[in-house]
C-alpha cells in the first residue's frame, strides 16, 4: 500500500561523455585518414597553378581596335586613355555593350590604378564579363625590370 505522502526517490540525470567522446574521435580518425590518402596518393588533387606564361602582348602606345577601360582610383572611368570621363558603371555597362555589337572579334581590357583595391576591380571585372564572357579580359602593364 502506497501512502500520498511518501516522497519518491529519483536520481540526479547525468550526462555520460564517454559515448560522445568516441564518436568524435572517430569522425576526426575519418577525416585524418581521408585528407592523408587526397594529399599522398599519387595521383593526388590537380591544381593548376598560374604559370609565368605570357599572355597576348600589346605594346603601350600602339594603336589597338581594342577597347581599353581604364578605372582610376575615384571610381571614374575613362575609355582608351582619352579624357572622357564616365562617372557611373550604368554608362559604361552601355558602352560595353554597344562596343561589343558592333566589334565582334575584338576584346574590352580592364586596367586600373594601383590605387584602386582587388576586389573592386574584381567585382566591376565580373559584373563587364556578364556581358562579354570571352571578349572581356583584366590588362596589367608590365614594368621592365632591369
Amino acid at each position: 500500500m502506497r501512502f500520498k505522502n511518501q516522497q519518491h526517490q529519483q536520481s540526479i540525470p547525468s550526462i555520460n561523455l564517454i559515448p560522445m567522446l568516441n564518436v568524435m574521435m572517430s569522425v576526426l580518425a575519418f577525416f585524418i585518414l581521408v585528407s592523408m590518402n587526397l594529399t599522398t596518393s599519387p595521383q593526388g588533387v590537380k591544381v593548376d597553378l598560374p604559370g609565368n606564361d605570357k599572355g597576348t602582348e600589346i605594346p603601350i602606345g600602339e594603336p589597338t581596335k581594342n577597347l581599353i577601360i581604364t578605372l582610376k582610383f575615384d571610381g571614374s572611368f575613362t575609355i582608351n586613355e582619352y579624357e572622357q570621363k564616365i562617372e557611373t558603371f550604368e554608362e559604361l555597362k552601355i558602352i560595353v555593350q554597344q562596343y561589343l555589337v558592333k566589334q565582334k572579334n575584338e576584346k574590352v581590357l580592364l586596367m586600373a590604378d594601383k590605387k584602386v583595391s582587388y576586389k573592386k576591380v574584381m567585382e566591376i571585372l565580373s559584373e563587364l564579363k556578364v556581358i562579354g564572357k570571352e571578349q572581356v579580359s583584366l590588362a596589367i602593364v608590365v614594368e621592365n625590370e632591369e
